[in-house]
């Protein structure tokens, strides 16, 4: 069914049918939000779409999608397109952990699909959306990272998953410009750990591939994630999409440590603070020429 009129606020969300995307929806649409949401099995997506919209009461769409498979995503702005008018905020949530094990335990026969969904995913859906994004006078963009990203250490054995999550990074940043050129801003956000089945296939591959230290993590986050667990990441997205942080663009953000009043006291950051190569006055000094 095509509306007549544009809803106040759109929210598209990949992977919006379970776990982190799933909590995100709703989240939206607790906020008054019209949702649009994807996942790669139709009953899924309709279903989840249904119940948004009876607990809500916002306008809800839920369609099948591979985000890999470039006709699929096309397909699928259009009909959000036709039903919504117009999209103010993209998240960019849906991605598979990959193949776990150490590099020379065959995982590189398992790796392209993993960085087909998690960054051609990413850039297909962000390059679909980008002319109804540019409608709005508040279109965001957000990416979700992760794998230890912006973090001490990145995740162990669990290889494409990780530069798959840096790929999202680096195309935050690059695309940052030529989003900017039609008043668009995008970033990227790492959750943090949460309890989701995410993880699940660490469990199933077992400490000898995962390594003990994934294996026991995996064990530990549980798989109950819910708004109040989620709540720095939530509130941290709330700031980005916001009116008030349309100053930040091209940035990798942690709910960990990123609160959006500690970004406010920030103001005006440097050029490379919240980048991946972090080289500001925080991290590292200047080295002077001998």
């Amino acid at each position: 069914m095509i509306v007549n009129s544009r809803p106040d606020h759109v929210a598209v969300i990949s992977g919006g049918t379970r776990g982190l995307g799933r909590v995100t929806a709703d989240h939206c649409a607790r906020t008054g939000s019209a949702i649009a949401v994807c996942s790669r099995r139709a009953d899924e997506a309709a279903r989840a779409a249904a119940e948004l919209a009876t607990a809500h009461g916002v306008e809800a769409f839920g369609a099948a999608v591979d985000v890999s498979d470039s006709d699929a995503v096309e397909a699928f702005a259009r009909s959000v397109a036709d039903r919504f008018g117009g999209v103010d905020l993209l998240i960019n949530n849906a991605a598979i952990l990959g193949p776990v094990g150490r590099l020379t335990s065959g995982v590189l026969d398992e790796w392209s699909k993993t960085i087909d969904i998690n960054v051609k995913g990413t850039a297909q859906m962000t390059a679909a959306f980008q002319p109804l994004l540019a409608r709005s006078e508040r279109g965001r963009v957000v990416n979700l990272s992760g794998g230890g990203v912006g973090g001490p250490t990145p995740t162990k054995r669990a290889s494409a998953y990780v530069v798959s999550k840096f790929a999202v990074v680096a195309l935050t940043e690059s695309l940052a410009p030529e989003l900017a050129d039609v008043g668009v801003t995008i970033n990227a956000l790492a959750p943090g750990a949460l309890p989701t089945d995410f993880l699940a296939g660490v469990v199933e591959a077992g400490p000898e591939l995962a390594g003990r230290a994934l294996f026991d993590h995996a064990i530990d986050r549980g798989r109950n994630l819910d708004a109040d667990i989620a709540r720095p990441f939530l509130r941290l997205l709330d700031y980005v999409a916001s009116e008030s942080g349309g100053w930040l663009t091209g940035r990798v953000l942690s709910a960990r440590w990123e609160t959006p009043d500690r970004l406010e006291e920030q103001r005006p950051i440097s050029e490379n603070t919240y980048r991946l190569r972090r080289i500001d006055d925080d991290l590292f000094a200047e080295v002077a020429d001998p």
